[in-house]
Parts: C-alpha cells; sequence; structure tokens
C-alpha cells in the first residue's frame, strides 16, 4: 500500500521545474562531495597497495638476509631442509647482493647491484631477466640518466677489499641488454642486475662448479597464502639459523605506509565537513518543501494518508535522493580515476611519490567510511522535516491551501 502511494506522492511534489532542477542540483551537489572524499581516499588507498605490490615483485614477500655474508648454495639448501615442508610451493632465489658504482663516459651513478640466476630469480619474482656472460640490466630511470639504450657499454666498478692492492676497485664493461620498469622510482633509478657467472669471475671463482653464492634469499608465497606473511616470517625465525636475518617485503618502507594509512583515516574525518556542507543544500530542499509544498501534503493527509505512513514515505524520499547521489559519486569516480590514467598533467614525479601514477582503489570500508555517514545525516534532517509537518494540525494546512 505504502509503495504505491510513492510514486503518485512523488510526482506531485515534482510537478514543477523549479523543485525538479533544486533536486538535481542537490543531488549534484551530495554525489560531488561525497566523490571527492572518495577520490581522496581510493588514491592513498590505491598508493598503498600498489606500493606493496611492486614491492612484493622486487624482494619477493619474505627477504631473507645472511650477516655472515657470503654462502654457498649448498648452505643455504642445508639451512633451508628442515622448513621445506612447512612452507611448500614457495618459489625463491638466492641473490648476491651489492653496491657498486655504473660508469658511462662522464656520468656515474652508485647502484644496488644484484648477480642473480636468470632462469630462478625469474620464476620466482616473476621479472623476466634473461642476462649472458658480459651482460648487464639497468632501471629504465637509471638508464635514462646514465644516457644509454640497448647495446651501449657501461663500466662497472665493484670493491675488492680493504688489503694491499685490493683497495683499489676493480673495472669491468658490459653491454646493456635489458631496460626493466619495476614500477618503483627507486628501483629503477638505482638497481642493476648481473649474471652470476659473471660476479663469480670478478671475484675469483672460489666456490665449486655446482655451487653459486649469495647473500640475500627472496621467498614468494602461494597465491592465497600472501596475507600471512607475518605468520610465515615468525616460523621462519624459529627455524632458521640465527645469523639469518628474516623481514617482510615491506620493511624498508614500513614507516611510509603506516603514515599513510593513519593520514587516510584522519583525512576521511575531516572531509566530511565536506558533506556536511552539502547536506545544507539538503536541508535548504527540505525547507522549501515545507514552505511550497506544504499544501499537497497536509491535502495527502486530509485524505486519508496516516501518520505512519508519512513518517515512512517521507525518509524514504530523502534516501532515495542519497542512494542516487551515490551512484552519481561513483560515476565521478571513474572519471577522475580515467583523467588521472591519461592526463599528464595528473602524472605525478616518481621521486617524490615513488610511484609514476597513481591509481584509485576502494574497498567496501572507504565506502562505508563516506556512504554511511551521509546516509545517517540524511536521516536526521528527514525526522527533523517530518517533526516541522507532523506538529503542525491538518486544520492549519488546510486553511493554506485553500487561503
Amino acid at each position: 500500500m505504502i509503495l504505491r502511494l510513492y510514486l503518485p506522492i512523488l510526482k506531485i511534489l515534482l510537478i514543477d521545474r523549479a523543485t525538479r532542477k533544486f533536486l538535481i542540483g542537490v543531488g549534484i551537489g551530495l554525489a560531488f562531495s561525497m566523490a571527492v572524499i572518495l577520490c581522496a581516499l581510493g588514491i592513498m588507498d590505491g598508493f598503498d597497495r600498489e606500493m606493496r605490490q611492486k614491492l612484493r615483485s622486487v624482494s619477493g614477500d619474505i627477504q631473507i638476509i645472511s650477516r655472515h655474508g657470503q654462502l654457498s648454495s649448498l648452505e643455504i639448501e642445508k639451512d633451508f631442509e628442515p622448513i621445506s615442508a612447512m612452507i611448500p610451493d614457495v618459489r625463491r632465489t638466492t641473490v648476491y647482493q651489492t653496491e657498486a658504482f655504473l660508469i658511462r663516459e662522464q656520468n656515474s651513478r652508485g647502484i644496488l647491484l644484484r648477480s642473480v640466476v636468470p632462469e630462478e630469480y625469474s620464476n620466482a619474482m616473476g621479472i623476466k631477466i634473461e642476462l649472458r656472460i658480459g651482460q648487464i640490466a639497468l632501471g629504465k630511470e637509471l638508464a635514462q640518466y646514465l644516457g644509454v639504450g640497448l647495446g651501449d657499454e657501461v663500466v662497472l666498478a665493484l670493491p675488492q677489499g680493504q688489503e694491499g692492492s685490493k683497495m683499489l676497485p676493480t673495472l669491468n664493461a658490459f653491454s646493456v641488454h635489458q631496460l626493466l620498469d619495476h614500477g618503483l622510482f627507486e628501483f629503477d633509478s638505482r638497481v642493476a642486475y648481473l649474471n652470476l657467472d659473471d660476479l663469480r669471475t670478478i671475484i675469483g671463482n672460489a666456490w665449486a662448479s655446482d655451487e653459486s653464492l649469495g647473500n640475500y634469499i627472496f621467498v614468494t608465497l602461494p597465491e592465497g597464502k600472501q596475507a600471512e606473511v607475518s605468520r610465515y616470517i615468525e616460523q621462519l625465525k624459529q627455524k632458521l639459523p640465527k645469523h639469518y636475518q628474516v623481514r617482510p617485503f615491506w620493511s624498508d618502507f614500513g614507516v611510509l605506509l603506516e603514515a599513510v594509512k593513519i593520514e587516510k583515516t584522519v583525512l576521511a574525518l575531516v572531509l566530511q565537513v565536506i558533506v556536511l556542507v552539502s547536506l545544507f543544500n539538503v536541508f535548504g530542499f527540505i525547507v522549501y518543501i515545507h514552505e511550497k509544498k506544504a499544501q499537497e501534503i497536509f491535502l495527502f493527509r486530509a485524505m486519508g494518508l496516516s501518520d505512519k505512513q508519512l513518517f515512512i514515505l517521507w525518509p524514504c524520499f530523502l534516501v532515495t535522493l542519497w542512494f542516487l547521489s551515490c551512484l552519481v559519486s561513483l560515476l565521478f569516480v571513474q572519471i577522475f580515476n580515467l583523467l588521472l590514467h591519461n592526463l599528464d598533467l595528473l602524472k605525478v614525479p616518481g621521486e617524490i611519490y615513488h610511484l609514476g601514477r597513481l591509481d584509485i582503489k576502494l574497498g567496501l570500508f572507504e565506502y562505508l567510511l563516506v556512504f554511511a555517514p551521509a546516509l545517517a545525516q540524511i536521516i536526521v534532517l528527514a525526522l527533523f522535516g517530518l517533526r516541522r509537518f507532523m506538529n503542525r494540525p491538518i486544520i492549519s494546512g488546510l486553511r493554506m491551501e485553500f487561503s
């Protein structure tokens, strides 16, 4: 019965153009204010998710560092044997990571050199590395800084030690074979990859032919287990020898990610002021309806519309306005996200924000954080408007109708 009355009453209330324009303006204003908050939260949440995803792609889910420095592959296999059954289906790769200098004519830069077994590293990390003897892979920002392209030659300067003649670095020329895009400015501007066989030659072939060396182990968890990084880290700390340091992939950026999380919550609360301002327009619309459409509403009451029915219909009308505004705000968010992806004007400097482009990522929590307070305030305004209607007797309203 009540639902059958809803549309006819709505048509009567919105029969004139001025009321419809006022209502559309109120709805768009409310939608835009909610979209602003969603975009702000979505950018911060997108930064967090994208940052974590990129960090995973360059460091795996878990980093294990040898405090003893270089370890042979046979030693590592022996240490990992007790935990193979504990974490099945994991992918891991052993990397020798050190600092070095890369030189190209008059340009040089300190780099983070990763010496890898290409096939093993590609399978574990998902980054395709194809390096033969005498070849090197560079991050795209590093290559741009040095002014090199594919096939160009660069000189790698590696320290030998601090004893006698070893105080001088070794200089070795390599051909640039790959330019890599990690998606993180720190890695693209600093990391270079070398075939582990080349490193064995540079530092001296002190290892057996069936051994490799490394000081970092990157572990990638299977799908579905990536949310349990902390639990696996605790288990690894208990099982591995004490000379291993075990840490999560986000450890280098933990403070930044935690700050973004806190700022997102604070920002959501502060920006509720924008929604509150737009709700003043809703309040103005309620006052407008009370002044311009009070006669029609009192006439409905005189014709049999009970207070209970009015108590249901009026909030339904404003909740419908809220619901349509939420849908329009989602459209605004998609438009802004499209602009983020395609407008060079909105491209952010990677050296400041780590990521070249930002993306809007929203979850259920963000939607509730924006839409729920707006709904609560809409309902409060609806009850306020009802109180003004129901406090006046029907005969008073009818006098307005026929005066």
